[in-house]
């Protein structure tokens, strides 16, 4: 234990605590905890806690396969800190990090509070943008009684979860021009033979002035149940979907025409929903979304 730093050449059986750094020239089977970061050249099986990064490298070339299979297998491996993890190899445990966090394999779970990075994934990553190269990467072209066209790129490390950008434009011909982007999670429930069943969150500010954007709070909320049918093979990647959806409108603009606050993303809607006040409205409606995934 130090104030200041630690530094171990070769192996750390134990724990390392130092109010900046520790920095380990080996592997280690313990617990590094630090104020600003922890530096490991080799994996560490057990736990690294640092105030703004961790980093643990990759096993020795030399080392056996009985070695191997013991660093990545038979401990749990977790990392914490502030701004970001680097893994150069498995981390069989927990990489939750303010900003990034980086591994090459994850058995368990990646949160970060931008971007996750990883070859393959068995579990879960969890952050705005996950990066996984042997993850869920979808693209997905929709229409629907809201949106005549919306996209959706889904990204992370399985199917069980994942997270997607989304954006939507109504306009074509003579119509009043609007659009919208936003951001959604969603998993998939059920995947057999040509079927699948996918559950999606999706909320888009929408923009329906003619010569700039909207900057009131006008938030188009909707959750989709997504039936996939594969129509070339068995399991494959290319799916035409199709679902109900369930719509939230949540406004504050006020339409000059209207002469109150209204959205025309509602126009024309057998409403569920219709509350709010004269300076927030509240409105639901139920639709669908078909289209396909790639």
């Amino acid at each position: 234990m130090a104030g200041l730093a630690n530094v171990v050449g070769q192996q750390l059986n134990g724990f390392q605590g130092a109010g900046l750094l520790n920095i380990l020239g080996g592997s280690g089977r313990g617990w590094q905890a630090a104020g600003l970061f922890n530096v490991a050249a080799r994996p560490v099986l057990g736990t690294q806690t640092a105030g703004l990064f961790n980093y643990s490298g990759l096993a020795a070339p030399q080392a056996s396969a009985a070695t191997a299979q013991e660093e990545g297998a038979a401990d749990k491996t977790v990392q914490a800190a502030g701004l970001f993890n680097v893994a150069l190899r498995k981390v069989r445990g927990v990489q939750v990090a303010g900003l990034l966090n980086v591994a090459h394999q994850v058995h368990g779970v990646q949160v970060a509070g931008l971007v996750n990075i990883a070859d393959s994934v068995s579990g879960v990553s969890i952050a705005p943008l996950n990066l996984i190269r042997h993850g869920y990467h979808r693209l997905e072209i929709t229409t629907g009684e809201t949106w005549p066209v919306a996209a959706s790129l889904k990204l992370g490390g399985s199917a069980e979860l994942y997270t997607f950008f989304a954006a939507a434009y109504d306009g074509f011909g003579s119509q009043d021009r609007r659009w919208g982007l936003g951001y959604g999670v969603g998993t998939e429930l059920f995947s057999k033979h040509r079927l699948s069943l996918n559950l999606d969150a999706v909320t888009m500010q929408v923009h329906e002035e003619q010569r700039g954007m909207t900057e009131d709070l006008n938030l188009h909320n909707q959750l989709r149940l997504l039936v996939g049918v594969a129509p070339l093979r068995a399991g494959g990647r290319l799916r035409i979907v199709a679902g109900p959806t369930v719509s939230i409108l949540v406004t504050q603009r006020y339409d000059t025409a209207e002469q109150r606050v209204y959205s025309n993303l509602s126009a024309g809607r057998r409403l569920w929903l219709n509350e709010g006040s004269s300076r927030t409205r509240v409105l639901g409606w139920i639709g669908y979304s078909a289209g396909i995934r790639f």
